[in-house]
């Protein structure tokens, strides 16, 4: 019996995602808007960067590593747990501007704390330190997005988004691989007769009318 088709992805193309970046760091300027330029900035899923701890952060470097992963059991009880495989659990380059983003959550962790204190505990988080819930990443990524009139997608379409962006900037495949944190290229999200776009373009220009589009 043939296996049923998966639906062609929905992502946004670079100028829909630089429009949205641009909206979150003009308009809230929180946490969010920070936590959406490492998710397109680097193509991390959604569950590594809420479960990212500054023990993990190497800014200097501009590196960071996953060793954690945060998920939703039967989208309720929380559970922060490590990558579900070897491949995943990988060190991760960052652009100036995902440094940016994590410097300007460094600087807001380290209010109030006496100088020289090492930062401790997850990136992301309630003031309490508690984790933020995926399904409220969720729907403030759609409603944001709403605001701008940008095609409705879920937070895993941000890492189909990224791997996009990347194609488009002529990223080979093997530092692509790399970066989606996948051993070998042929697995990863290049893989298939799509390897030209990870994902459909939503605004209908197709690959060609984003291909010099930037997030700047």
């Amino acid at each position: 019996m043939p296996r049923p088709v998966a639906p062609e992805r929905i992502c946004w193309n670079p100028t829909q995602a630089a429009a949205f970046l641009r909206r979150n760091h003009t308009h809230y300027g929180d946490q969010l808007a920070d936590l959406f330029e490492l998710l397109l900035g680097t193509g991390m899923r959604h569950g590594e960067a809420l479960g990212l701890h500054w023990t993990d952060v190497h800014l200097a470097e501009r590196m960071l590593l996953v060793r954690w992963s945060l998920t939703a059991v039967n989208n309720n009880r929380l559970y922060l747990g490590h990558p579900k495989t070897k491949a995943s659990r990988n060190w991760v380059s960052l652009a100036p501007r995902v440094v940016a983003a994590l410097e300007r959550q460094a600087a807001l962790a380290r209010a109030g704390q006496p100088k020289g204190t090492p930062l401790e505990g997850l990136v992301f988080c309630h003031p309490d330190g508690s984790p933020l819930r995926p399904q409220g990443v969720l729907v403030e990524l759609r409603r944001r997005a709403a605001e701008l009139g940008l095609p409705r997608i879920g937070v895993h379409d941000l890492r189909h988004t990224a791997a996009t962006i990347m194609i488009s900037s002529r990223i080979s495949p093997p530092i692509l691989a790399a970066r989606q944190k996948s051993r070998r290229p042929e697995t990863s999200i290049l893989s298939g007769p799509a390897a030209a776009s990870p994902c459909h373009d939503a605004s209908g220009q197709g690959r060609r009318g984003s291909q010099r589009a930037a997030l700047t």
